[in-house]
């Protein structure tokens, strides 16, 4: 179970980390946050290319950093939030993309929790109910 300060500090650190992001195509800025078992926080946010392939969410921007700072752990829980242009903006909360989704299935457990900043809070397992699994064999 998440606190409600250790949930009011993720959300907070993933609505800062979106004023980091680099968006000049699409113009939407997101962040995101991590919880690490030691109750640690790491963000990220998402950082566009050219080459649309290239893209990288948020959401896999903070899960990267926190296992390239931290090695290889369970993610705790994961924050997102989306900088909004002023009251009435076109964009409302958003929720983690297939990859993204893909992606924390791998390093997190299914129960954990994902809250959208202005929506709701979803287990990853609700999000992505059948990830691939990895089988054990490099290939």
């Amino acid at each position: 179970m998440l606190s409600d300060a250790a949930r009011d500090a993720l959300l907070e650190a993933a609505r800062a980390a979106a004023h980091g992001a680099y968006a000049p195509y699409s113009g939407v800025c997101v962040g995101a946050a991590v919880l690490l078992a030691d109750g640690g926080i790491v963000a990220g946010a998402n950082i566009e290319n050219a080459a649309q392939n290239l893209n990288c969410c948020a959401e896999r921007t903070a899960i990267y950093a926190a296992l390239a700072r931290f090695g290889v752990q369970r993610i705790q829980a994961l924050a997102v939030s989306m900088l909004r242009e002023g009251e009435g903006a076109a964009h409302g909360p958003i929720s983690p993309c297939g990859p993204c989704r893909q992606v924390m299935a791998e390093f997190m457990d299914a129960d954990a929790p994902v809250l959208v900043d202005g929506g709701v809070t979803r287990a990853v397992g609700e999000l992505l109910p059948d990830p691939y699994r990895p089988s054990g064999s490099p290939c």
